[in-house]
């Protein structure tokens, strides 16, 4: 008889925490919406990106890949062009390949970007913000380093 008192007592107490955590997340998520969206609108203060994803982890990959893709992008490119001509009875046959590829990929590393969740698992949301003087500073930064290492 006592042991089952006490696992319905450990199972009530578990069940109000579990929903004590939930009603907290709600606030949570309801006050970052908030503050998310003033973010959003300020776009001459912040640069920001957005990414969903099955857990809070794959969603905050993903929006940090949003927000280094703006920041900084490389592109390459190739050109080849083939043309050939054959002289036949009739005149000239003409031939002309032209394969044209253009690549780009995304490479930065953010280290201060803030996190704000907007939506847990299973359909996760994550936000991540960055002020654009946090970004020139880092890049003068770099500048700096580039020039030192050139000496």
């Amino acid at each position: 008889m006592g042991l089952l008192l006490l696992c319905a007592t450990v199972s009530f107490a578990q069940n109000k925490v579990d929903r004590a955590t939930k009603r907290a997340r709600r606030l949570e998520v309801r006050e970052s919406r908030k503050i998310w969206k003033d973010i959003k609108a300020d776009r001459d203060t912040y640069l920001w990106g957005e990414g969903s994803g099955s857990s809070i982890e794959a969603a905050d990959h993903n929006a940090l890949s949003a927000i280094t893709s703006q920041i900084a992008v490389s592109v390459s490119s190739e050109f080849d062009m083939t043309e050939e001509e054959t002289a036949t009875i009739w005149g000239v046959d003409s031939k002309s390949v032209v394969l044209s590829k253009v690549s780009t990929y995304s490479t930065a590393t953010l280290t201060n970007a803030s996190r704000i969740i907007l939506s847990y698992e299973p359909s996760a949301l994550v936000g991540r913000y960055i002020d654009k003087q946090e970004i020139s500073r880092m890049f003068a930064e770099r500048l700096v380093k580039v020039k030192n290492y050139a000496e």
